[in-house]
C-alpha cells in the first residue's frame, strides 16, 4: 500500500487475510478507502446475527452494524449466500 497515492480517491480490496479493523482504520486517516471480506473472529465485540439464524431466514438474508473506531465509520455487513460472509 506504500505505492497508492494518498487522497486521490482510490479503493483498496482486500481478501480476509489482510482485513483487520485496525487496518483499515489507518488506511482511511490516510485518504485510501478499503472494502474487503473479514474473518468473523476479527469483529469481536460486535453483536449481529449468527449464522444459524441467517440460514433459517435463508440465502440471500443480511445484517450489518455502523460502528466507530477511533473516529472513523466503518460498515461491516454479513449476509447468507452458499454460506456466511463477512
Amino acid at each position: 500500500c506504500e505505492t497508492v497515492p494518498r487522497s486521490l480517491n482510490h479503493k483498496l480490496y482486500c481478501d480476509n487475510y489482510y482485513t483487520t479493523i485496525r487496518l483499515f482504520v489507518e488506511l482511511f486517516k490516510l485518504g485510501v478507502s478499503a472494502t474487503g471480506i473479514i474473518r468473523s473472529n476479527r469483529l469481536q465485540g460486535l453483536l449481529m446475527k449468527n449464522e444459524k439464524e441467517l440460514t433459517k431466514e435463508g440465502r440471500g438474508s443480511m445484517d450489518h452494524r455502523v460502528a466507530e473506531v477511533n473516529g472513523v465509520e466503518l460498515c461491516v455487513t454479513r449476509w447468507f449466500d452458499n454460506s456466511t460472509v463477512n
